[in-house]
Formats: C-alpha cells, sequence, structure tokens
C-alpha cells in the first residue's frame, strides 16, 4: 500500500494541514464522505495521519 500525502505549504497557512490522498478509489470516496459531513481538512489529516500509523 503506498498513500502519497501533499501537505500545504506555508503561505497557505489558512487552509489548515490540507491533505491529498493519492492512493486507489476507496480513499478518495473516504475523503469525499469526511467532506460532505462537513469535517474540515485538519480532521481529515488526523484520520490520515492515524492510517499511516
Amino acid at each position: 500500500m503506498n498513500i502519497k500525502i501533499r501537505r500545504a505549504k506555508l503561505k497557505d497557512i489558512n487552509k489548515i494541514n490540507y491533505i491529498q490522498i493519492l492512493e486507489d478509489l476507496h480513499n478518495k470516496k473516504t475523503r469525499k464522505f469526511w467532506k460532505d459531513k462537513g469535517f474540515k481538512e485538519e480532521k481529515t489529516f488526523v484520520w490520515a495521519d492515524k492510517i499511516l500509523k
């Protein structure tokens, strides 16, 4: 399983912990699910951080 993570640059500080998971359809669906439920990007970041451990 090869998960690639892209974090925001410091100039994008307003988009806290922006993360994009590029792996497979499942991860894209999961990210969309979190956004649809109203979670902010930092919640997605925390969720992805737990996956990697």
